[in-house]
């Protein structure tokens, strides 16, 4: 039934916020609990900005990973009992959350991971938007959430690759962890899709 679906949607949007709330908490930085918008998901405000955009990238990873956790439980569960259907659809829109979420470009957590990359992969991010966006339109569709990312996502990425913000020492990163983020990053982008393609080769559930 739908309300099993949507109050498993709801859980598994929760722990992903809380995997902010556990690295907010680790750097000691001010926020709000975690905030249910309907249609839009979830979102946590910052009261106090992150030290550098190594903290913001272990901020914004935090989420994701917690939630792909609990997205691999739901799908664990679905395939030991394969009678509840719900399980493993909970755990599709999970994984899809999840992997949305790491698209590179602001305020999605995808932007704040690579902020400890480098900015420019930002670019990228706006591209892959786009694209999807015009692909909905081909399809009769309107995005509206595309859009408002593309919206809110332009400002900072304008601003921070001008040279005197991309230079500032809140983007210098310790080779050391950027390389650390970007493995953990990839992984768990890699991880995500990889559940995805199993659920499209082994359920009723279409990836596409």
């Amino acid at each position: 039934p739908s309300i099993y679906f949507s109050i498993g949607f709801i859980v598994l949007l929760l722990v992903h916020e809380m995997g902010h709330v556990f690295a907010l908490r680790y750097y000691g930085l001010r926020a709000s609990p975690p905030i249910f918008i309907p249609f839009l998901g979830a979102l946590i405000n910052l009261r106090q900005a992150p030290p550098n955009a190594l903290a913001e990238a272990v901020v914004g990873m935090g989420g994701p990973f917690l939630g792909t956790i609990g997205a691999v439980g739901c799908f664990w569960l679905g395939w030991i009992f394969p009678q509840y259907q719900v399980l493993m659809l909970i755990a599709y829109f999970g994984f899809i959350l999840n992997l949305f979420n790491l698209l590179p470009v602001p305020p999605l957590d995808g932007g704040r991971i690579t902020a400890a990359l480098s900015p420019w992969l930002w670019l990228l991010g706006l591209g892959l938007l786009a694209v999807l966006f015009v692909y909905d339109l081909m399809n009769g569709g309107f995005n509206w959430i595309l859009l408002l990312v593309l919206v809110f996502a332009w400002p900072r990425i304008r601003n921070t690759l001008r040279t005197r913000h991309r230079d500032l020492p809140y983007y210098q990163v310790p080779k050391a962890g950027s390389y650390a983020i970007g493995l953990i990053y990839v992984w768990l982008a890699i991880i995500l899709v990889g559940f995805l393609i199993i659920i499209h080769d082994h359920s009723q559930i279409s990836l596409f």
